[in-house]
């Protein structure tokens, strides 16, 4: 059988030795992802300007992949099982179907004054994940009219959650399924880190370490949200399982780590 790049949850069980129940249970208690699989949908692709705190459009892609949501809709959807989304963030740059400009109308007549046109080319687009709103096939360039509005939105239940297969190597960590597995063990950091990449792009390594150890000193869990970590100093990130293992990721190491899966995303 072939290893997925993502499964659905009634696959958990036979597969994985837990449950969606489990998996909901650890959605609960820890601050990991929630993800979706879409197949073929128009965004409107965002990007923050640190500078201007002004959001930069950067066009319009028809996308099929996994989409990732925002803290708050994944709280809306734990309360109450089903949510409706008009913005998400995109995981992976192979999932463009298609790329053109932004509708100038769309921008000055639908969106606010944070939004700013500044399109580039499909080949200049490079960190992902991409802040992304939802716009349905009338809002593209040459079809978008003054009187259109922007309303698309999609609507998702719990059941239609993805797991990626990162995930759920964490999820059998933290449901203490397969502890001897140290090469698990080590993917798991690895796979925090490029999500800490993702959700902070213009941190270099130093400013991202540095964001890691101010958080965890003041229990703000945004920038852990797998709970790996046990103590967090200026040299080094002590992470694992309390009482079943731990282990030890020098700065030097994170600041490899993060250059190295930068260029691997880029």
């Amino acid at each position: 059988m072939i290893e997925k790049d993502y499964y659905r949850l009634p696959e958990l069980k036979e597969l994985f030795g837990f449950t969606e129940y489990d998996y909901l249970y650890l959605c609960e208690n820890y601050n990991i992802p929630i993800r979706f699989y879409i197949y073929h949908q128009y965004f409107l692709l965002t990007e923050p300007d640190n500078k201007s705190r002004k959001l930069n459009v950067r066009g319009v892609i028809n996308y099929k992949g996994l989409i990732e949501i925002n803290s708050i809709d994944r709280k809306a959807l734990l309360k109450h099982s089903k949510i409706q989304i008009s913005q998400c963030c995109l995981i992976n740059k192979k999932g463009i179907k298609s790329f053109e400009n932004s509708s100038d109308i769309l921008i000055d007549n639908c969106l606010d004054e944070r939004y700013i046109k500044k399109d580039l080319r499909l080949e200049e687009l490079k960190l992902f994940l991409y802040s992304a709103l939802v716009i349905g096939e009338e809002n593209r360039d040459l079809i978008q009219q003054e009187n259109t509005p922007l309303v698309a939105k999609i609507t998702f239940d719990f059941n239609d959650v993805v797991i990626t297969k990162e995930d759920i190597e964490w999820c059998k960590l933290a449901l203490e399924i397969g502890l001897t597995n140290d090469q698990s063990r080590e993917h798991i950091i690895h796979t925090q880190i490029k999500q800490l990449i993702q959700l902070y792009p213009a941190l270099g390594g130093a400013a991202l370490y540095r964001k890691v150890h101010e958080n965890f000193n003041n229990d703000d869990d945004s920038t852990d949200p797998y709970s790996l970590y046990l103590e967090v100093n200026t040299d080094e990130i002590v992470w694992g399982k309390t009482d079943k293992y731990e282990k030890n990721l020098s700065k030097r190491t994170f600041l490899n780590l993060v250059s190295k899966f930068k260029k691997e995303i880029q």
